[in-house]
Parts: structure tokens; C-alpha cells; sequence
């Protein structure tokens, strides 16, 4: 149905989110005739008590079958994500997640932090706090995770991305021309994103979108030949500035105070006087260090490469709501 509407013959790569639980190795060869050319699984733990606790039962063997399914029809990457801090989890059930992830050998790993607002998201409800591992497990299992992968050859990209050193992925980081948007790390720069579904998020040129989050009214729109937007936001002057700092810090892990001051025409310590005082107090624990004409981020800092990034997020400090998210572990 896509390619009735697009044309997708140049498209460097096609990628799809598949759920393991509901294809299998004839769907795999499908979108591969089809030109996918990568995949993204989401696993989150083998633990089947982990998996009873958060009510997404997902035997080894179905996810297995897929990657190999991947393997066999040539796919140029997949993806495989993760997340720790989920409930029942120990530091010993989930290296032997990670254990079996590096026997799989997907080409990237993405390694998310649960983040548990029962407020926002109503399936979290069923889940007891009582059943969340400790802050101190959590650091834990994540040094353990940091430290099995990279000894496994995975090359640690950055916040939450792992990958193969022959990935497009690592080659970007390597070559200094990695980019990020907020779906995660990318190869690709100022793209636009066309997103369908509901709830959908996209984005063209400085302006991004949200659909209807209800499927009724998502249907009702397009049967009225409208837009099914829920809302939407133009980014001004100082959002453009911002998102290309944030990005820069969180792909180069540096920042250049005079590259910025000159290109856009301002006196970046008068500018952002609020943000040198932030980062001033990360400079005391250790995640960033400053230079004459800038800062780099630190070892420790890579692992926490957020928390430097979101100092020049003015929209989530101003924000009432930023509690709920500020957890970093």
C-alpha cells in the first residue's frame, strides 16, 4: 500500500518495529522482497518472571527465530531493545538477558531506563513499586549491561545505543557525523519524518506534529479528508538554536562556545548565562570539563549524557510537569 502512495526506490534504508510474538520467518522474507532493509525488535528481558510481571510473555525462542530470520535474508542492520529497572529484575537475571542478547548478535542494542509514571501510562498501573529493583540495583545491572557489551565488542554510541563497530551507526560516530532526533541516534541529517497512526509524532522542516491519540477520532478525521493533528509546534529562533546545541552535545559529547556565538549572533555567555551556571555544578561531579572555548563531556558523562544535554532544555525547565521525568536512575 506504501509504494501506491511513494516512491521508495532511492530510500537508503526502510526499517520496521516488529513485534516477535506476532511474525515469523515467512513475514521476515515478505518485507525483505518488499526492500526493508533493517529491523528493530523490542525484548525488553527474557526473564519469564520479569515478562509475567509486566504482562508481555515473549519466549527467547521467538525472538531468536527472528533475528535469525534477519541473519538468513541479509538484512544490513537490526535492533534489539532492552530495558532495565523493570519489576522482579536482578542484577542476575538480566545478565543473563544480556548474556543471551550477545549470543544473538543484533548489530545495535538499544539499553532504556524504566521509567515508571503509572500517572501517564495506565498499563503501569498493574505494576507494584514494591516489585522495582533499588537505584543502587538499578546502577548496578547498568554497569554490569555497559560492561558485558563493550567486552563483547559492541561499541557504546552514546545515553542508551550500543553497536557493532561494521555498523553504520558506529562508522557515523566514529567519523563524527552522527545526528539524533528525538526517536533516538541516526545516520541520516535534516530529514523530515512523515508519521502515520495514531499518536504518531513527526516532523517537517522546524515544525513537529502529534496525530489524535484515540482511533476513533483518528478515522473520523480521515473519513472527513482532514489531518487526523492533535496539536502541533513551530520552533522559533531560540528553539532552533537550543535543539542544534542539544543535538551537537549529544553527538559530538563537546561544545564549541564560539562556533554557536559566531553562527547565530550571540554572546553565548550573556545567552546562556543560566545554563554556564548549570553546567558549572556538572563540571563539580565529574561529567563535564571545560576548555578555553567550550567543554567536553566527560567519561562519567557519557553514561549521563542527558542530564548535560537538558541544561540547555529551556521548555523542560520551565516546564510544571519536569518532576515526573527528572529521575535519572
Amino acid at each position: 500500500v506504501v509504494r501506491e502512495y511513494f516512491i521508495l526506490d532511492n530510500a537508503k534504508e526502510i526499517a520496521m518495529e516488529i513485534d516477535p510474538r506476532h511474525c515469523d520467518e515467512d513475514y521476515i522474507a515478505h518485507l525483505k522482497s518488499e526492500g526493508f532493509t533493517r529491523i528493530s525488535l523490542g525484548i525488553q528481558d527474557f526473564n519469564p518472571q520479569v515478562q509475567k510481571a509486566v504482562n508481555r510473555i515473549q519466549p527467547f525462542v521467538q525472538s531468536n527465530v527472528i533475528l535469525e530470520a534477519a541473519k538468513k535474508y541479509d538484512f544490513r542492520s537490526t535492533n534489539v531493545d532492552l530495558i532495565y529497572g523493570l519489576p522482579l529484575q536482578t542484577l542476575d537475571s538480566f545478565q543473563q538477558t544480556i548474556n543471551q542478547i550477545i549470543d544473538m548478535r543484533p548489530e545495535r542494542i538499544a539499553l532504556f531506563n524504566y521509567a515508571h509514571v503509572p500517572n501517564v501510562s495506565m498499563p503501569q498501573t498493574r505494576i507494584s513499586e514494591e516489585d522495582l529493583p533499588s537505584a543502587a540495583t538499578k546502577l548496578d545491572i547498568l554497569q554490569m549491561s555497559v560492561e558485558r557489551l563493550t567486552a563483547a565488542g559492541y561499541v557504546f554510541i552514546g545515553m542508551d545505543h550500543f553497536a557493532l563497530p561494521t555498523d553504520d551507526l558506529a562508522i557515523a560516530l566514529a567519523n563524527n557525523e552522527m545526528q539524533r532526533n528525538f526517536q533516538g541516534y541516526s545516520t541520516f541529517k535534516d530529514t523530515h519524518m512523515l508519521s502515520f497512526g495514531v499518536s504518531a509524532i513527526g516532523f517537517i522542516g522546524n515544525s513537529y506534529y502529534q496525530n489524535t491519540k484515540d482511533i476513533n477520532s483518528y478515522y473520523s478525521a480521515i473519513s472527513n479528508q482532514r489531518l487526523p493533528i492533535l496539536r502541533g509546534y513551530v520552533l522559533d529562533k531560540d528553539d532552533i538554536l537550543r535543539r542544534e546545541i542539544i543535538q551537537h552535545i549529544m553527538c559530538q559529547f563537546a561544545l564549541d562556545f564560539e562556533v554557536v556565538a559566531r553562527k547565530y549572533q550571540v554572546d553565548f555567555h550573556q545567552y546562556f548565562a543560566h545554563e554556564l551556571a548549570s553546567l558549572a555544578t556538572l563540571s563539580e561531579l565529574g561529567l563535564v570539563d571545560f576548555t578555553p572555548q567550550g567543554f567536553l563531556v566527560t567519561a562519567k558523562g557519557h553514561f549521563l549524557i542527558r542530564n548535560v544535554a537538558v541544561v540547555f532544555d529551556k521548555h523542560l525547565r520551565m516546564s510544571s510537569n519536569n518532576s515526573r521525568y527528572s529521575k535519572v536512575i
